[in-house]
């Protein structure tokens, strides 16, 4: 069974806008954002904040940079915008 279903998506969503509301510059927080802007089929705010995660994560944070950025390529190819990921 699908743990928190929908709401817990929505939960989700709340916390970590709050935690960036709180943290601006903290990376992972948009990364993790993205991922549920995913669940939620809201690709452009997806990218949006996978572009955020990885201008705020730079080479302190190369991580969370990867992931972001593997990410961005996969929401590209699904897009079939090839030349973008």
């Amino acid at each position: 069974a699908e743990r928190g279903g929908a709401a817990g998506v929505e939960r989700a969503l709340h916390g970590l806008t709050a935690i960036i509301g709180e943290h601006a510059s903290y990376a992972p927080a948009y990364n993790n954002r993205a991922q549920v802007h995913q669940l939620r089929g809201d690709t452009a705010s997806a990218m949006r904040d996978l572009d955020d995660a990885v201008r705020l994560a730079g080479e302190r944070n190369v991580n969370v940079a990867r992931q972001a950025l593997t990410q961005r390529g996969v929401l590209h190819k699904a897009a079939h915008r090839d030349d973008d990921a």
